[in-house]
């Protein structure tokens, strides 16, 4: 399944607790996009740099997620002994199939960016990770990068993609963050998942990463 602490704003936002990520499938299709027409540019202050704005959209979606802790279980939980970003992928994997196990928990979700099992499974091999490096920082951090290369970044940045949209694609993977057709978690239907933040907030936040 591909789900799944969204997140620095330009308006400082409290830490949020972890949302509920569930190994579900991804649901619904995606809607028409009508591509915007380019980043305003607010006073005389340059466009964002690209890979600064991945890295403070992925912090943010980090923050949200699980309040920016790597070695966060879903439901706020940590594991005894080692921790994820002491393990390896395969430690880390294995320790996902034992999930039910783990304090409050209702999924699989691990790490900063909360990655069910199903998720992770993809993006190590999508990056070409092998199982026996470790889930750290950087690991985690690479990983978030394909999911958002994966949803529509590049794109979006290229303004070929609207905000609305981009963010219609993250809340496919990230059940904190809302559909902007709803306001409402594309997983809300499962357990207990929901958006911790709202629309308008998050599309103030995709247009401040360009200046805007």
């Amino acid at each position: 399944m591909d789900q799944p602490n969204i997140f620095q704003l330009d308006v400082k936002k409290p830490k949020l607790r972890p949302t509920f990520d569930l190994d579900i499938a991804e649901p619904t299709p995606e809607p028409k996009d009508t591509p915007s027409s380019g980043p305003s540019v607010s006073g005389s202050g340059p466009l964002a740099d690209k890979a600064d704005a991945r890295r403070r959209l992925r912090d943010w979606i980090g923050d949200i997620e699980s309040n920016g802790d790597y070695d966060k279980l879903n439901g706020g939980g940590k594991l005894r002994g080692k921790q994820p970003t002491e393990m390896t992928i395969r430690e880390v994997m294995r320790e996902q199939l034992s999930w039910r196990n783990w304090p409050n928990s209702a999924s699989s979700a691990i790490g900063k960016y909360q990655f069910v099992r199903d998720s992770l499974n993809d993006r190590k091999r999508q990056i070409n990770a092998d199982v026996s490096e470790l889930f750290d920082q950087s690991m985690q951090d690479r990983l978030c990068n394909k999911s958002l290369e994966l949803r529509g970044f590049n794109s979006w940045w290229n303004n070929t993609m609207t905000d609305r949209t981009f963010l219609y694609h993250l809340a496919g993977e990230w059940a904190s963050l809302p559909d902007p057709a709803t306001d409402r978690s594309r997983h809300g239907n499962v357990a207990n998942n929901k958006s911790l933040i709202g629309t308008q907030e998050c599309l103030a936040f995709l247009r401040s990463l360009k200046g805007g």
